[in-house]
């Protein structure tokens, strides 16, 4: 439904348009029902519908933009994008020009669509909350509908959208000892849930035994799954901080540095080297 209302606004911005504007749309939003949960217990809980728009307008070498909160109603809508493509149109005549702007193609477009089977928004509490007890549970359940497109007034199309579950959760000892878990898919099964809560409870046990010193050397470590995710988002962090500021039409390369030469290029993070490379 939402991707064909994104194809209905972007046909009125496009019919507004003149021979010499380009303009470049996207659109993202969700309906998804989030529950906070403390000592296995509610904390809070709330529905978010949330939609956005953005429009880049391109005329005479100069761009400029502007995102805003829609609300789905097609006849409020209109009123509202197209007197914000009048403001864009008196913006861009104030603008230096850009000589760095990435003209849009006319190549293939696209639409993926995933649909999932996700417990009722009414039910979901009764169904997660009876497997949690016994245990100091406090974690973040998310489920819903989220999506995303982008177009351009050139012709090309791409749209996106999924519907998945989330429990980011950590069962806690009385010592503060932890286990992390989560839990994520498309399609609900309530026995896997279970069992699955079952198996972080077994991993409890394990935490509650009594700690042991080890001398300093070298041993062998398991990194469990949720670690090794961590050790990925602090890796894509540092990479988009790296590569805060570069122009859309260079590519970069970051790679592990097998020299120790002193250069401009070569970064360090976490007594770690990095050579960065960038091709126009």
């Amino acid at each position: 439904i939402m991707n064909k209302y994104f194809d209905k606004i972007n046909d009125l911005i496009h019919s507004k348009l003149n021979n010499s504007e380009i303009i470049k749309t996207s659109m993202w939003g969700e309906n998804s029902q989030f529950i906070r949960i403390n000592n296995s217990k509610v904390r809070q809980t709330g529905i978010v519908k949330d939609l956005s728009y953005k429009m880049t307008l391109i005329y005479n070498e100069r761009q400029v933009s502007a995102s805003l909160t829609i609300t789905g109603d097609y006849d409020v809508d209109k009123l509202t994008l197209l007197s914000q493509l009048e403001k864009l149109r008196k913006d861009v005549k104030m603008v230096l020009k850009d000589p760095y702007i990435v003209y849009p193609e006319a190549t293939k477009s696209s639409k993926e669509k995933y649909s999932g089977e996700l417990l009722p928004f009414n039910d979901a509490v009764n169904m997660l909350l009876p497997a949690m007890q016994g245990t100091d549970l406090s974690g973040l359940w998310a489920s819903g509908l989220i999506y995303y497109g982008v177009a351009n007034s050139i012709g090309q199309s791409h749209w996106f959208e999924t519907e998945t579950y989330s429990l980011d959760y950590s069962l806690i000892t009385k010592d503060k000892k932890m286990v992390k878990d989560y839990f994520a898919g498309t399609n609900w099964d309530q026995s896997q849930y279970e069992s699955y809560i079952e198996s972080s409870k077994k991993k409890l046990q394990m935490m509650e035994n009594e700690s042991i010193k080890i001398k300093p050397g070298q041993y062998k470590t398991y990194i469990a799954p949720a670690g090794v995710s961590d050790i990925i988002d602090m890796f894509s962090g540092f990479f988009s901080y790296v590569c805060n500021g570069f122009s859309e039409t260079e590519k970069i390369t970051l790679m592990p540095c097998t020299t120790r030469a002193r250069t401009h290029n070569v970064l360090k993070f976490k007594n770690m080297r990095f050579c960065l490379t960038m091709q126009k």
